[in-house]
């Protein structure tokens, strides 16, 4: 009788509510797949916004991923070498964005890739967010070619405002006096090789 119908709602009423919980911890969930493929927050049926804030992994990753294949990483991930290794100003792109959150990589060599001034402003978009980094080596990427200045902007702004940086090496990059001068000026803690 009564008792069991007691019994049957409450447990309909539990299944309700689990489903309600379901419902939400799916619309959660696809929310955070449909960001980590850049897409964007989605509104659930219920009229809540899932939103995770960041892209936690945009389709660029996957990109970078290729490039640090192309590298020697050390044995404890804190270093990469990717000198001499003809990329691209993509490549240099997709590697920017791949690093803009790392937290174990240290010493970064893409020395001697000729990414020029195009390629020097992702790393410097970068160098402004990640605080991991201490040592870059962009030798030999024509950064300042054919009197070139957006490169060495971008990298003057980023020093402004990352000061975890402790050494960059700009060599073979047609740095005129002046541009070496910006530069010590933008971050006289940061040790230089010109």
């Amino acid at each position: 009788g009564i008792a069991e119908l007691s019994a049957i709602n409450v447990a309909l009423n539990l299944l309700k509510l689990t489903a309600t919980y379901l419902s939400k911890l799916f619309a959660a969930a696809d929310a955070v797949l449909t960001c980590c493929r850049g897409q964007g927050a989605r509104e659930a049926a219920d009229g809540v916004t899932y939103n995770v804030g960041e892209v936690v992994a945009p389709p660029e990753r996957g990109a970078a991923e290729a490039v640090f294949a192309k590298g020697e990483m050390s044995v404890d991930g804190t270093e990469l070498d990717l000198s001499g290794r003809s990329l691209t100003m993509k490549d240099g792109k997709a590697l920017a964005v791949g690093l803009r959150l790392d937290v174990m990589m240290v010493k970064l060599d893409v020395s001697d890739n000729n990414f020029g001034a195009e390629g020097a402003r992702p790393f410097a978009e970068m160098l402004k967010v990640n605080t991991k980094l201490r040592s870059v080596n962009l030798a030999q990427n024509g950064i300042c070619a054919s009197g070139e200045m957006a490169g060495l902007n971008a990298l003057c702004e980023m020093l402004k405002v990352n000061t975890t940086l402790q050494s960059i090496n700009l060599e073979g990059n047609s740095l005129n006096n002046d541009a070496k001068r910006q530069l010590r000026e933008a971050a006289p803690q940061v040790v230089f090789n010109f």
